[in-house]
């Protein structure tokens, strides 16, 4: 089945070429095994889990067990914040040449993810302005999440385009300023050479976030201050 999958001429072996420059640099096995994850999630329009992939996608065109999916997401010899970096890449060829002059945006965010059980590893009770379960608190994760903005050319007229860099997961152990300045910091480099505009709400402009204008000489800062 899998055979039909990087036909070539499909869209899925399209999607294969595309996503080699994030995969280039892991094994065979993994590369595939990872690629799998993404083209479950695309087809599926949904990442509830790695089980709900493998039951609803992924083992009705292959025979790989459940296993080797964990395997590649939590214990290959992996490193993921290297995504980012082909990301930015990518984003930034498509930028045209009249445009080079525009700023880019990073946008620095966190959101909540409800979760309805016990047992999973870093869950806590968080605040939640917009809850709507009758009180303010629910039980989840908080993810800090860092966004890039590039200014295109679409039907004539100019736009920006966002696409998601890197998230992480907030743990008691560190700060929400601490994990969204270190996204930060890790793209930084890549982007030396252009005007780069941060833009966050009024809940992080301290600390480790108004240091980074200090940090990088290219880089300005707009937040809410309400």
């Amino acid at each position: 089945m899998l055979r039909i999958l990087y036909s070539k001429n499909t869209i899925i072996h399209r999607l294969n070429l595309h996503f080699e420059e994030y995969f280039n640099c892991f094994s065979k096995p993994t590369a595939d095994n990872l690629f799998l994850i993404v083209l479950a999630a695309i087809t599926l329009e949904s990442f509830r889990s790695i089980r709900f992939l493998y039951e609803h996608f992924i083992s009705r065109i292959s025979t790989k067990s459940l296993n080797a999916f964990y395997y590649a997401c939590s214990y290959a010899n992996v490193d993921f914040s290297k995504f980012a970096s082909v990301t930015v890449s990518l984003m930034l060829k498509l930028i045209p040449q009249t445009l080079e002059i525009q700023p880019i945006f990073l946008v620095i965010d966190d959101t909540l993810v409800e979760k309805f059980g016990v047992k999973f590893q870093d869950c806590s009770k968080l605040f939640d302005h917009a809850a709507h379960n009758g009180s303010n608190y629910l039980n989840g994760h908080c993810f800090v999440s860092l966004l890039l903005c590039v200014p295109i050319v679409w039907k004539g007229r100019s736009q920006y385009i966002c696409v998601p860099l890197s998230y992480r997961l907030w743990t008691k152990e560190t700060s929400k300023l601490k994990l969204a300045a270190g996204m930060v910091e890790s793209v930084m480099p890549l982007l030396e050479s252009r005007s780069v505009i941060l833009l966050c709400d009024s809940w992080y402009p301290k600390g480790n976030i108004t240091s980074l204008v200090d940090d990088f000489k290219n880089l300005d800062l707009i937040c809410n201050t309400h």
